[in-house]
């Protein structure tokens, strides 16, 4: 068939092109563990076993269903699946500190926050932002202002029912604002008392409306994999807080 006639492809689903951000994120930090806090039936995991640069991912979700569900999808302890050791799927909650993933280079919190009721998010920022402190963090939740796009939603209604909100760019960007000031409060409160700085940058840029925000704090920069270097420990000295903030979303 010529190609002027050919079939067009089939458009990326949102969720695709979000993960496909996300892995270049991850791949730009240097990151050689990385964490998906909440992760569900394994998507991002899936992805990420591809690339030769992520030696060791782990998985955590508090429902043991999704985690049945991943293992499927990753092919765990099955021929054709990864090497032992490279892939741990965690039953646990992103409210209580669990130093299981706590050495991780870098955590993914994707489309996640959303269900948690606004009460426990402190709980999370502590553990987190606080407490783990993983050099890199990942966290994109729904856009309110894209939804008005959606032809079948109703005005003010969330995308799920299990959603508890769903904040504009400025409430996300408020949001982010307060994770430097939790990690002091850890940071305080620790017997390490390590300093953390926390550095957000763009994942993507694009025009008008976006179905995700997704900016990328990047927790002590000074923690990032240096090729040749060895990782440091959880409890290396940490460098003077600093805050560099840019507008960030992504679809």
């Amino acid at each position: 068939m010529h190609p002027e006639f050919a079939p067009s492809e089939a458009p990326i689903r949102l969720n695709d092109e979000r993960l496909m951000a996300v892995v270049e994120a991850l791949r730009a930090t240097g990151a050689k563990t990385i964490a998906d806090l909440g992760c569900g039936e394994g998507k991002l995991l899936h992805r990420l076993l591809r690339e030769r640069w992520a030696e060791r991912l782990i998985g955590l979700d508090p429902a043991a269903r999704e985690l049945e569900w991943a293992a499927k999808r990753l092919k765990l302890h099955l021929p054709g699946g990864p090497p032992e050791g490279r892939v741990s799927l965690l039953h646990g909650s992103l409210t209580y500190r669990d130093d299981r993933w706590a050495d991780a280079d870098a955590a993914a919190l994707i489309e996640v926050i959303e269900h948690l009721d606004p009460d426990r998010l402190p709980l999370v920022e502590r553990v987190v932002f606080g407490e783990a402190r993983p050099a890199t963090v990942v966290v994109t939740t729904p856009n309110a202002e894209y939804n008005a796009l959606f032809p079948n939603l109703a005005a003010g209604a969330f995308r799920h029912p299990d959603h508890r909100f769903e904040w504009t760019r400025s409430e996300f960007q408020a949001w982010a604002d307060t994770l430097l000031p939790a990690a002091r409060l850890a940071r305080a409160t620790s017997q390490a008392a390590r300093d953390t700085r926390l550095l957000l940058r763009p994942v993507a840029r694009r025009a008008a409306w976006n179905c995700s925000n997704c900016p990328v704090p990047i927790v002590d920069e000074d923690r990032r994999p240096q090729p040749g270097a060895p990782r440091s420990g959880a409890s290396a000295k940490r460098s003077t807080p600093r805050l560099r903030r840019e507008d960030s979303s992504h679809p």
